[in-house]
């Protein structure tokens, strides 16, 4: 155990630093900064279970330690100090001890068992009850959580002293609660937890612990009373482990480039042979300059096991996983199971989404063959730079670059924060704006904002962005007046060439049905199936419209687009981003998108927060 003395510990928090120390001869203490409550764990000399610790270790402010087999002054000691430095500045506090029940009775599946265990110096009667209602949201195997509340004269785990008497307790002005956690998921033999049922349970415990915290300290005297929900309990700082890990994923991120490695360079070239023979030539890819198998090994060196906060070891688990299966996707290009692998990353048609594109297309006129006036791309290339500068008289850091690209199979794409635009492609001249608010407005935005933040995951983009990205892409583009019946009607072809895809048509017969079946030009109807079967076969391209479905949901339900624009998310993260914010571990965006200032744009998205469907999309106000 070490000393520590009062006064500096009281100096040290008014400060705003944090406390961070090592105990002999096992366990730490934590503070985050001042708070009114502090967890504590006793690790008992015989039968502790590995990693119970961590269920504290997601907390603001926590100990844990070996009980001594002496006595328990040296704990005492050390727990008045840390409990007075907070009380001092906080006033009165909770100490909330955890500890393991004793084993179930049989190995039947169930939910885990909670016991809260009050004493002569517990919290009010009406903030247990709260922690209990919590507790009861915790599910495991789809099992809820069973939960009892047991008075006791003596708050401690069984056969254990308790770390204070009452009197004790009053004069250090602390409140103590016990809560006792069967160990379902331990393996009897061998002490050792089912690794994925403690990292679970220690998010969802993590929540229950943060809102009894905050409803007690509500209940007391002091500015840690106040706030607008319980994050604001959490830890603030982001932890070194977090940033080693995200540096590490960013790393193998940034080198991949995934949708310009499986995506054909000799578009011309199979063009002309569709032209001449009706057939498909061979695709070619640019050769990889990196082994993914190394860049696996990269991905897995990141030590994300050792990130305490559960909520960004969540989203970088997500993220490394999600990287391992494109490494695996990019060693499959031109392979059969290119395909499965990308149903594994991208998903497949819903029936929502399959719905929509077919209301679409039975809705909407065959495509306008009218011949469209065109803007060469060197023409184009002078816009996108003086709309790029504009950003970047905002802030330097808006770093983007425009190229002029000879091996796209589309107009516009964004790679590595820079605008690439094809010199083969002419683009429409009516569809320029729009184009230049799907990917200056909405791609580079979000990257640049992603890049400001302390974790650079977010500007590389967290585990199944996409479908928001591009929904929000093609809503900038309605938003900015540029969404037609032709783009809408491409959008929801794409969902019906993933699906013929996936019924395994090959591309001339993915060409028939767009032509035939619903009225594409032929060139239109080729490029979509190149897109659609690059690879071995891609499912992205109907993220499209099943994004921009998603996203009006969204917005129809009264969302918010602030935390959408922190950097490349996906629409499941919006809680976890909206914490993070309260917690302050993530900025506001830094950069807006130029087309929200628009009067005409505010007009059109008061109207969407109406709630409509993308088939509504054309009946919008001007």
């Amino acid at each position: 155990m070490i000393e520590l003395k009062r006064a500096a510990l009281q100096a040290h928090l008014a400060e705003g630093k944090r406390v961070r120390r090592t105990l002999e001869p096992w366990g730490r203490l934590h503070l985050d900064r001042s708070l009114p409550f502090l967890c504590l764990y006793r690790r008992p000399r015989e039968g502790a279970v590995e990693g119970f610790e961590s269920l504290l270790t997601s907390e603001a402010c926590y100990l844990y330690a070996e009980e001594p087999e002496e006595s328990l002054q040296p704990l005492r000691a050390l727990l008045s100090e840390v409990t007075s430095a907070l009380t001092a500045a906080e006033g009165p506090s909770l100490l909330l001890e955890l500890w393991l029940g004793p084993p179930p009775e049989d190995a039947l599946p169930r939910g885990p068992r909670f016991t809260i265990v009050t004493g002569p110096r517990s919290p009010d009667p009406a903030v247990v009850d709260l922690f209990a209602s919590r507790l009861r949201l915790i599910k495991q195997a789809h099992h809820p959580a069973e939960v009892e509340v047991r008075r006791d004269p003596r708050v401690a785990p069984p056969g254990r002293k308790a770390v204070y008497g009452e009197d004790r307790l009053r004069s250090l002005e602390l409140f103590h609660l016990g809560l006792e956690i069967e160990p379902s998921l331990v393996a009897s033999r061998t002490l050792k937890p089912a690794p994925l049922l403690l990292r679970r349970l220690r998010r969802q415990l993590s929540k229950a612990m943060r809102w009894l915290f905050h409803e007690f300290a509500q209940g007391q005297e002091g500015p840690a009373g106040a706030g607008p929900s319980a994050h604001v309990m959490a830890p603030r700082r982001l932890e070194r482990a977090a940033l080693e890990a995200d540096a590490a994923l960013a790393a193998v991120s940034g080198q991949l480039s995934f949708i310009l490695a499986v995506t054909p360079i000799n578009m011309p070239q199979l063009w002309r042979t569709w032209q001449r023979s009706g057939t498909f030539g061979q695709f070619v890819y640019r050769p990889l300059t990196y082994d993914p198998h190394q860049l696996k090994r990269e991905l897995y060196a990141a030590r994300i096991e050792r990130v305490e906060d559960p909520a960004l070891a969540g989203l970088l688990r997500q993220l490394q996983h999600e990287l391992d299966l494109k490494l695996t996707l990019l060693l499959d290009i031109g392979r059969k199971r290119f395909l499965y692998g990308s149903q594994q990353v991208f998903g497949v048609v819903d029936p929502e989404t399959r719905a929509a594109a077919h209301a679409l297309l039975d809705l909407l006129p065959e495509h306008d063959q009218a011949a469209a006036k065109t803007i060469p791309s060197a023409k184009v290339a002078p816009m996108a730079e003086e709309e790029i500068e504009r950003y970047r008289a905002k802030d330097e850091s808006f770093a983007a670059r425009v190229e002029l690209r000879p091996d796209l199979s589309s107009g516009m794409m964004c790679s590595r924060g820079n605008l690439l635009i094809a010199n083969n492609i002419p683009l429409g001249r009516e569809r320029v704006e729009a184009l230049l608010a799907h990917e200056v407005g909405t791609h580079l935005v979000t990257y640049y904002n992603g890049l400001a933040q302390p974790l650079t995951l977010f500007g590389r983009g967290l585990a199944s962005y996409i479908p928001l990205q591009e929904g929000m892409a093609v809503l900038a583009e309605f938003l900015v007046g540029g969404l037609d019946a032709n783009r809408l009607r491409l959008l929801a072809g794409r969902v019906v060439a993933v699906d013929a895809l996936l019924a395994g048509a090959e591309p001339p017969e993915t060409i028939r049905i767009l032509r035939e079946d619903h009225g594409f030009p032929e060139r239109t109807a080729f490029r979509i199936a190149v897109r659609v079967h690059r690879g071995g076969g891609l499912t992205k391209d109907m993220v499209y419209l099943r994004g921009l479905r998603q996203l009006l949901a969204y917005l129809g339900r009264g969302g918010s687009l602030e935390p959408l624009y922190v950097g490349k998310i996906a629409l499941e993260h919006v809680g976890v981003v909206e914490e993070l914010l309260q917690r302050e571990l993530l900025a506001p965006p830094r950069f807006r998108p130029r087309y929200l200032e628009r009067e005409d744009a505010r007009r059109r998205l008061d109207w969407l927060r109406e709630g409509q469907s993308v088939s509504d999309l054309l009946k919008a106000p001007a």
